[in-house]
């Protein structure tokens, strides 16, 4: 038995545009009557040599990627439980991740309550709920009773006790006013400040707290 040791075999290969890999074979401690053929060799050089700069590769890619994915908070740690997120000072802890939300993170909203305080000498509000729209439709009952016409003849009756109609017609105000649509079912995930100020005002006692203007509707 003898001993044969291929010596170190370069060979380039053009695996995609702009990259050449140098492929570097080395056999040692094989029988003279190797069945493999040169060619078959090769091919399981190519086959090694490509795992090895795919895995290279892989890691660059996910290095020179990384600093690109970059998400919308500063603070990407769970919100449940927390308020600290909170800037205008009037949300509330929420129970569901989306919807720890503050209106200053919403630029739609946002935008909206600074072009609605354009011109004015006082200082901007801090929260939505400040905003005259807001106070004037979203959490008054004679404005959500008109609303609330206008939407049964485009959507349907809203099934549901009494609080829950003058909820979702306030947050389809909410939505159509603030980002420019109207829908039927709402998909828009309001602001823990706006979400918690329509609740705690038509909620399931309030008649009990007689509310100005609640009515049936």
């Amino acid at each position: 038995m003898s001993s044969t040791m291929y010596g170190i075999v370069h060979k380039e290969v053009k695996k995609r545009p702009f990259d050449t890999f140098k492929l570097i074979f080395f056999r040692e401690g094989k029988e003279e009557n190797d069945e493999n053929s040169e060619e078959e060799k090769e091919d399981e050089t190519l086959k090694v040599v490509y795992v090895q700069e795919d895995k290279e590769d892989n890691g660059s890619d996910e290095d020179e990627s990384a600093p690109l994915i970059s998400s919308t908070r500063e603070d990407i740690r769970p919100r449940v439980g927390r308020i600290d997120w909170c800037r205008c000072d009037n949300c509330v802890r929420m129970p569901f991740e989306d919807e720890c939300s503050c209106c200053q993170e919403d630029l739609e909203v946002w935008n909206k309550v600074i072009e609605g305080h354009r011109g004015r000498t006082s200082g901007p509000p801090s929260c939505v709920v400040e905003h005259p729209y807001f106070a004037t439709v979203c959490v008054n009952p004679y404005a959500l009773q008109a609303l609330y016409s206008r939407d049964k003849r485009l959507f349907g009756v809203t099934d549901g006790p009494l609080h829950e109609k003058y909820r979702i017609t306030s947050y389809r105000a909410f939505v159509e006013y603030f980002h420019g649509r109207l829908q039927g079912r709402v998909s828009v995930r309001l602001p823990s400040c706006a979400f918690s100020t329509i609740k705690g005002v038509f909620s399931e006692h309030a008649f009990d707290v007689r509310v100005p203007g609640y009515c049936p509707m």
